[in-house]
């Protein structure tokens, strides 16, 4: 009997100290994920709801691209379904390819684009970008204009496949008004900002040899809320304590990886 009393007292123990690991494992999750997720929006009735981050990429003409959508690792992520066509017959071909916010709080953006063409077997040729005319290049360099000052390349070895980092927060796409009806109920009006929306690529400039090549992109949006983004806490903390933060914690990879240029986190 003294026996089974001792196996119930270590059993009890084993449970109690069970317990604290599961608490203190909940607890470090939603530190980690307090990083990740968007910020919180207080509403009038005093319920919070939390903000969200979503994205659409739209074509030329405003007309949207069919995408994939998926979150890993609190990463709100949007993909091309289909690599876009874009046609020959010219040397400057204007393309029109942008993101809106369709979530509800601003947000820091990374996107992983491939500019290429297919050879004569199908296979994928990744271009090379350059910032100047390519007609004296050769058929494998390609101009990529983007709006001035908008984004951080961040293409290793000058090729045309990469991160493309966002210098400013996206705001979202469409900002709703309420309005507190003297019936008790809310009229809300949604009022798109067409300004909001952030081009990623307005034009290419091929060499003539290539003008009647068919070129193709692809693109994935990434994103988090800017508002308390991993980047910010880690500046702003106390350097004095000692954080130990999984890799999966960093949206868009630890910051000695990331471009000294993009501070739009900040």
């Amino acid at each position: 009997m003294e026996k089974t009393r001792g196996v119930d007292k270590y059993k009890v123990s084993f449970i109690v100290v069970l317990i604290v690991v599961l608490l203190s494992s909940c607890i470090f999750i939603g530190t980690v994920l307090a990083w990740l997720k968007d910020s919180d929006t207080f509403q009038s009735n005093g319920v919070i709801t939390l903000g969200t981050v979503d994205f659409e990429l739209y074509g030329s003409g405003a007309s949207p691209i069919t995408t994939i959508k998926n979150n890993y690792n609190g990463v709100t992520r949007t993909s091309i379904e289909t690599p876009l066509t874009i046609s020959g017959n010219s040397r400057d071909r204007s393309f029109s390819l942008s993101i809106r916010n369709t979530g509800t709080v601003s947000a820091i953006v990374r996107v992983t684009l491939q500019l290429y063409y297919l050879d004569s077997n199908g296979n994928r040729v990744v271009l090379i970008m350059t910032e100047s005319d390519p007609e004296t290049m050769s058929s494998n360099y390609v101009k990529m204009v983007s709006p001035l000052g908008k984004w951080t390349n961040d293409f290793k070895g000058g090729v045309t496949a990469g991160y493309m980092y966002c210098n400013t927060q996206v705001a979202p796409y469409t900002i709703s008004s309420i309005v507190h009806n003297t019936d008790g109920t809310d009229t809300i009006t949604p009022t798109a900002i067409p300004e909001n929306a952030v081009t990623i690529v307005s034009q290419i400039l091929v060499p003539e040899s290539m003008k009647n090549q068919t070129y193709y992109i692809s693109v994935t949006v990434d994103g988090v809320a800017y508002s308390g983004n991993i980047y910010q806490e880690l500046e702003d903390k106390d350097n004095s304590q000692s954080y130990q933060i999984p890799v999966e914690a960093y949206p868009f990879g630890v910051p000695s990886g990331l471009p000294e240029a993009w501070t739009a986190w900040k």
